[in-house]
């Protein structure tokens, strides 16, 4: 990530590869808990294996071969990295998970996954493309054949990963199943948690602003600091909702600061993404005048 961000762009997520296509956008929330509720009767949810919990992984240690990686992003509870194809006449891999505090969250993720799906019939699971990863996996048929998925969808634990080819139709073509192998052995490898133990997320410890009222077009310094349950750094963005308007980007010494640009009542959320793929989230309240 960047160390100088504004709020309009910060941790982005460009569109996935066409085969995983998103519900209607004028669906409203009845028909989205429908479309969940016939996936999970659909796939018979209730009754998916359960794995060892985890307490998390950092996106940022896979490496795989014959790819560079770019840096890790994060939005509302999913991270998200690519992989770019050293092979300049190569594709592109998308690789995104998600930590829950129970296995049952991680199955609820990629039970939204599969609805998200536009095609019309029934997901078949990864192993049926050969490809056998956590304790259950789908895997998105393309028109290349059964060796080159489109996507493939799995839950290790508590943890849901999918891995999306960015672009099929060049080659060679890349094999989403090594991707997914390398990924779930990453996964399996970190630390199990004792049955009763919580997943630990990042802990924000001070978020102020230097005034909680002020005219509207002034800058104000934003006091934040966060603790990593990796030991490692969380990265923070920035969420803005309210009537007010203004975004938020780090100043030459790395310090944040709030722009504000029109009046309002403005409610400042940092959400803080940490090392072991967990988040946080924490707001305070302002209030902007005219001039």
């Amino acid at each position: 990530m960047t160390e100088r961000r504004a709020l309009a762009c910060a941790l982005s997520l460009a569109p996935l590869a066409s085969a995983v296509g998103a519900l209607a956008s004028g669906d409203g929330g009845d028909a989205h808990a429908s479309r969940l509720a016939e996936t999970r009767e659909l796939y018979g949810s209730e009754g998916w294996p359960a794995g060892a919990r985890r307490a998390g992984y950092d996106l940022s240690t896979l490496v795989l071969d014959g790819f560079e990686g770019g840096a890790v992003s994060g939005l509302s509870g999913l991270v998200t990295r690519r992989f770019r194809a050293l092979d300049p006449r190569g594709g592109g891999v998308v690789v995104e998970l998600t930590v829950g505090d129970t296995a049952a969250d991680a199955g609820e993720q990629l039970v939204s996954w599969l609805a998200s799906v536009s095609s019309a019939g029934r997901v078949p699971r990864a192993d049926e493309l050969g490809v056998t990863v956590g304790e259950l996996g789908f895997a998105g048929r393309s028109r290349h054949g059964d060796d080159h998925p489109a996507w493939i969808a799995f839950v290790r634990g508590n943890v849901a990963l999918r891995v999306v080819a960015a672009d099929l139709r060049t080659k060679p073509r890349v094999r989403l199943g090594a991707v997914a192998r390398a990924l779930d052995l990453g996964v399996s490898a970190g630390r199990e948690l004792k049955p009763d133990e919580p997943v630990e997320r990042p802990r924000i410890t001070r978020l102020a602003c230097e005034r909680t009222r002020a005219v509207a077009g002034a800058v104000l310094g934003l006091d934040v600091a966060v603790a990593d349950p990796g030991g490692g750094r969380a990265h923070l963005a920035w969420h803005l909702t309210g009537t007010a308007t203004g975004y938020v980007e780090q100043d030459e010494r790395g310090a944040w600061r709030l722009h504000t640009t029109g009046p309002g009542r403005l409610e400042l959320t940092v959400e803080a993404l940490g090392s072991t793929g967990t988040f946080a989230r924490r707001a305070v309240a302002l209030v902007l005048e005219d001039d």
